[in-house]
């Protein structure tokens, strides 16, 4: 994890100086910077570690469910408007989840 995120931070280093662009974020948004940051970091960590101890298949299958959680946020914090798809997709999420946990 050290190394993947020493190594974008030098690609992003280089392609901010080749493009001539201000890579320090504004103060005002620094601490959600660092915040998002972390929780990154640490949701990488609790992947590992669940990979590790934890059953696979469950494993992979709750971490592919993702882009549900981030459709439903996206409605909680911006307020987004979900289209009939896409609630079908939340709801199938959250059934499989169920049935993930339940077996």
């Amino acid at each position: 994890m050290v190394t993947a995120r020493g190594v974008s931070i030098v690609l992003f280093t280089i392609i901010g100086m080749l493009s001539r662009e201000k890579l320090i974020p504004e103060r005002q948004s620094m601490l959600i910077v660092i915040g998002g940051g972390a929780l990154d970091m640490l949701a990488n960590i609790l992947y590992l570690l669940a990979v590790r101890q934890g059953l696979l298949s469950i494993v992979a299958t709750l971490t592919s469910l993702y882009p549900a959680s981030t459709i439903v946020l996206a409605r909680i914090v911006l307020g987004e408007r979900l289209r009939l798809l896409q609630q079908a997709g939340v709801v199938c999420a959250a059934a499989a989840i169920v049935l993930i946990v339940s077996s």
